[in-house]
């Protein structure tokens, strides 16, 4: 009996220690992602790896959600805390104004860079951030920013760069940090924060943590000067292009009224039933207007049938449009019928009359029994002329070169954007 109690006793035991385990199995396991607060697409990088150069030859992966995302996150305290610890603006944030004791550093056609002398991380040196001033908004639209501390050997950079990541380590939060040969990367959710020393070509040793906005681009990175300027030539041109669309828009509507104006004084109603068919020439109202005519019963008769069909359809355009028609249609012979076109304009209207007659003689094709007998049909195409009073300037051109320099207004104390 006691060898069956412990039996008993061990099966259950068993079967209760299977069932624990397969509760286990289906229970989910965040991720790190998950445990850092991604969410969506940004919950693929664990496996999907981007990487980063921090020198000639030097490639460090990291998990895509480190330098880029797909969802859109709010900036949390301690993102905007390390920013702050920085003596830097927030990354991409617009600003009406640089706070006091910012001056551009560098200046392009399309880029600026504006730093000020700063302290930050114990450490003496600059900070800044590149930017484009936006004049239709009046604001400066930023990029990336950074903090930078200089240094004769690379040695000192390098125990600047130690204790800049120390301080992330100690009371800024980060939600990892990925430590390189001469580089760290703290991982925030939306801010990326990244350390790199680096050489200047002035000989000197740099220690810079730079910040850059994973949800937004801002204003793009530096470029060289030439691309530059092409920006900024065709940021002008789409400028004048859209004012010139806009110019061409008011003007087609000033000439329709002014076509419609004279033509009520002239006592012409035009074709109630016309289409509408779009512009030509960008400000030129065109319409159309078809019908249906007889068809000639055989090749002899053909003749005759088009030009009572011409001379009553000529005679109502005169009669709707005051365009008068002169001299002889182009004639064409097409298969089964005649082909009958013309172009005139009157000081209103450019017009064209498309007539086609159909032939039916024993060389027509057999129609079915029942069918209906073919008839013969004519388009007028009109379009209205440009009247005195809404001429349109010229289309601008796309410049060869762009201006050396984009003029905006001098600096002015206030304090830095909020993040968006």
């Amino acid at each position: 009996m006691k060898d069956t109690t412990a039996a008993l006793r061990a099966c259950a035991l068993t079967l209760a220690a299977a069932a624990a385990t397969a509760g286990c199995g289906k229970r989910h396991v965040p991720t790190e992602a998950e445990l850092f607060g991604y969410r969506g697409g940004d919950l693929e990088s664990e496996t999907n790896l981007n990487y980063i150069v921090s020198g000639p030859g030097v490639t460090n992966w990291v998990p895509e959600r480190v330098v880029s995302v797909v969802e859109d996150y709010e900036f949390s305290p301690e993102e905007l805390a390390a920013v702050a610890a920085a003596s830097t603006v927030v990354p991409s944030a617009p600003l009406a104004a640089f706070p006091e004791g910012w001056a551009k550093d560098e200046e392009g056609p399309w880029f600026a860079y504006w730093t000020h002398a700063a302290k930050a991380f114990g450490l003496d040196g600059t900070a800044g951030v590149i930017g484009h001033f936006d004049a239709d908004a009046g604001v400066w639209r930023t990029g990336e920013s950074y903090f930078s501390s200089y240094w004769k050997t690379r040695e000192e950079a390098l125990a600047a760069l130690t204790k800049v990541e120390e301080e992330f380590s100690r009371s800024l939060s980060p939600k990892k940090i990925y430590r390189f040969d001469g580089m760290f990367v703290a991982e925030y959710v939306r801010l990326c924060a990244m350390g790199v020393v680096g050489q200047k070509a002035d000989g000197r040793w740099s220690c810079m943590i730079d910040f850059h906005d994973k949800c937004d681009p801002g204003c793009g990175q530096w470029e060289p000067l030439d691309e530059q300027s092409d920006r900024l030539a065709r940021h002008n041109h789409a400028k004048a292009m859209k004012a010139w669309n806009e110019a061409c828009a008011a003007a087609a509507e000033r000439n329709a009224a002014l076509v419609a104006k004279a033509m009520s004084e002239r006592g012409l109603a035009g074709f109630p039933e016309a289409e509408d068919a779009g512009v030509a020439d960008v400000v030129r109202k065109v319409r159309m207007v078809f019908g249906k005519c007889a068809a000639a019963k055989d090749a002899a008769s053909a003749e005759a049938v088009a030009s009572a069909a011409w001379a009553e359809r000529t005679a109502a355009v005169a009669k709707a449009l005051g365009a008068e028609f002169s001299g002889e249609p182009e004639k064409q012979a097409v298969p089964g019928g005649v082909w009958w076109h013309a172009q005139w304009k009157s000081d209103l209207f450019e017009v064209r009359l498309d007539l086609g007659i159909p032939v039916l003689d024993a060389s027509a094709e057999p129609r079915e029994p029942g069918a209906p007998e073919p008839e013969g049909g004519w388009r007028i195409h009109y379009v209205e002329n440009i009247q005195p009073g809404a001429e349109i300037p010229p289309k601008p051109e796309l410049p060869a070169a762009a201006p050396a320099k984009v003029e905006t207004p001098a600096p002015a104390a206030a304090p830095a954007a909020a993040a968006k």
